[in-house]
């Protein structure tokens, strides 16, 4: 399994690994990290058009985790989702933070 952050973070290590792993490898030469946002043109959903860099400013701290859930969301993430993989993931849920 992948962390969605780990991909944000360590990119192009992850990638690598994810080829080695299958069997093949990376070409280093024709990775590019893409940091404009991915939301393109108006049929894009939301309204923001948010790129790498802020994006990792945004949610790569605590108090960016959680902004937009209500507490309806959170309590019902900490009954439903299962406590043992989000140990071995290294997650905490909101009121842990």
């Amino acid at each position: 399994m992948i962390r969605f952050e780990d991909l944000i973070y360590h990119p192009k290590k992850v990638v690598q690994t994810v080829c080695e792993c299958a069997g093949g490898q990376l070409n280093h030469g024709k990775f590019k990290y893409v940091t404009d946002s991915a939301k393109k043109g108006e049929g894009a959903h939301g309204k923001d058009r948010t790129g790498y860099t802020e994006a990792l400013s945004r949610y790569g701290r605590k108090a960016g985790r959680t902004t937009g859930m209500e507490d309806a969301d959170l309590d019902y993430a900490k009954k439903h989702l299962d406590h043992h993989l989000m140990g071995l993931f290294g997650y905490l849920y909101h009121d842990e933070i």
